[in-house]
């Protein structure tokens, strides 16, 4: 992959920062620059922000070298769809202690770093609550976390808990587990794998009761995303499954269970996006993985009572 570096450092002598920031983006230059504005609101200012820029072609160069900061570096770097790649990226150019994740369309608090890093001693990796919102709405806030709750079976089963914009990693575990799967059958969910690759390392955790991050929605998916994100996540799971060393009574119940609930959120998007046709569709797909799925079963029932609208299961 091709890579070129437009660095700010020039002339100036920087200390190794407490956190590096990693950005990916494409073509996303005005939201780009609100979470530029996000980060440099920081009320911790040691550190560096890395934009990894897929060789973008509106003015997204413009926006990062209109900032005077040598703290934000910009990196052109082709990762071919693979946004796992740039991540990557990101990540081996790198100083800091904590490496951090935000995508080019989301935002921080002004106060995530500095509560982050207050309970930093002792963890390898940190976690808080985030919004999602959508035209300025918020859609939900996510619970606080039990790190009791985050061991590998848990996620495995249950579902992914952690959000990238919302999580910051000690560099050197992020090194260990070789950073993010850029195997493109895992695209949209390399995340939830590197999450999954993390607890299976036993990383201590720690979650922050507060919300430090928003994560926006920007209109519907589209159809063929809906399902190449579902495929990821089926893929994700059975690749754990597949790979768990000690298989327990009920976990081949579970892992049923877990894929139907994957293909029941890919029928949500669907219902969301009033594409009611492929909804029904891929809600019975998941209960034909597993006929006991509640929420699907739920919906089944419901369904039958009005052929024009979707209920919301």
């Amino acid at each position: 992959m091709r890579s070129t570096t437009c660095s700010y450092f020039a002339g100036t002598s920087l200390a190794v920062p407490n956190v590096s920031i990693v950005i990916p983006t494409y073509n996303q230059a005005d939201l780009l620059q609100l979470a530029l504005e996000s980060v440099r609101a920081q009320t911790e200012p040691d550190w560096e922000a890395i934009i990894v820029n897929n060789f973008s072609e509106d003015h997204t160069r413009e926006v990062v070298q209109a900032y005077d900061d040598p703290r934000f570096r910009l990196i052109d770097f082709r990762n071919y769809g693979v946004i796992g790649a740039s991540r990557n990226k990101g990540i081996k150019e790198s100083r800091g202690e904590w490496v951090a994740f935000l995508d080019s369309d989301d935002l921080w608090a002004p106060q995530k770093l500095e509560k982050c890093l207050a309970v930093a001693d002792g963890a390898d990796m940190l976690c808080h609550r985030e919004s999602t919102v959508r035209d300025g709405v918020t859609l939900r806030v996510s619970p606080h976390l039990d790190v009791a709750d985050t061991t590998y079976r848990r996620l495995l089963f249950s579902g992914n808990c952690f959000s990238t914009t919302a999580v910051m990693v000690r560099r050197d575990r992020l090194i260990e587990m070789d950073g993010f799967n850029e195997d493109p059958e895992l695209v949209t969910c390399e995340d939830y794998d590197l999450w999954l690759r993390l607890m299976a390392a036993k990383v201590r955790v720690r979650s922050i009761n507060a919300d430090l991050s928003i994560y926006r929605l920007h209109g519907t998916n589209a159809s063929a995303a809906t399902v190449r994100h579902m495929q990821a996540g089926l893929n994700a799971v059975d690749r754990h499954y597949q790979s768990l060393k000690a298989r327990h009574l009920f976990d081949g119940v579970r892992y049923r269970l877990r894929r139907s609930m994957v293909i029941y959120g890919a029928a949500r998007q669907f219902s969301q996006a009033h594409d009611h046709s492929k909804a029904r569709r891929y809600f019975g797909n998941s209960l034909l993985v597993f006929p006991l799925n509640p929420r699907a079963l739920v919906f089944g029932a419901l369904s039958l009572l009005s052929r024009n609208s979707m209920p919301a299961v």
